[in-house]
């Protein structure tokens, strides 16, 4: 589940910090897929993540190019 929140992260905000209401939306996208963590421990997980991004304590690599042959 982390890396699947890791990879949504840098895929969908770059590194723009997650807002509210995108918080409130991972939240429900992720129980979705991964109900045996539960949702009070994903509700922490993505929380935590947005908090240590807003203060600049998470680094992600910026997304990679894809080459010419993939993206064909």
């Amino acid at each position: 589940m982390e890396k699947a929140l890791e990879a949504i992260y840098v895929c969908c905000f770059s590194r723009d910090p997650i807002q509210e209401e995108d918080v409130r939306l991972l939240c429900i996208m992720l129980n979705a897929v991964f109900p045996s963590i539960g949702k009070s421990e994903i509700d922490r997980m993505v929380t935590s993540m947005a908090k240590q991004v807003a203060d600049g304590e998470r680094d992600y690599p910026e997304p990679k190019t894809l080459s010419k042959e993939a993206v064909q």
